[in-house]
């Protein structure tokens, strides 16, 4: 199989928000800024690097994408 980690950071806690439909994008959230506070990320499912998309400090979480995949739940 061809499974391998989109993310490889195992200091910082990542949790999965969801997928687009098309399966292009990956949005999560993830304390790797500070150790502290949850930040939302997208990630490209084609091994892209993640872009951080939400950062307002405390506690959040990517909750989903929008049907045609251009909003992001947060």
């Amino acid at each position: 199989s061809n499974l391998r980690p989109l993310v490889q950071d195992p200091e910082h806690i990542h949790r999965l928000g969801g997928v687009t439909r098309d399966g292009t994008l990956l949005a999560y959230a993830s304390n790797a800024r500070n150790g502290t506070d949850f930040d939302v990320y997208v990630i490209g499912l084609d091994g892209s690097e993640p872009r951080r998309v939400f950062d307002r400090g405390g506690w959040c979480k990517a909750v989903g994408f929008s049907p045609d995949g251009r909003w992001l739940a947060v």
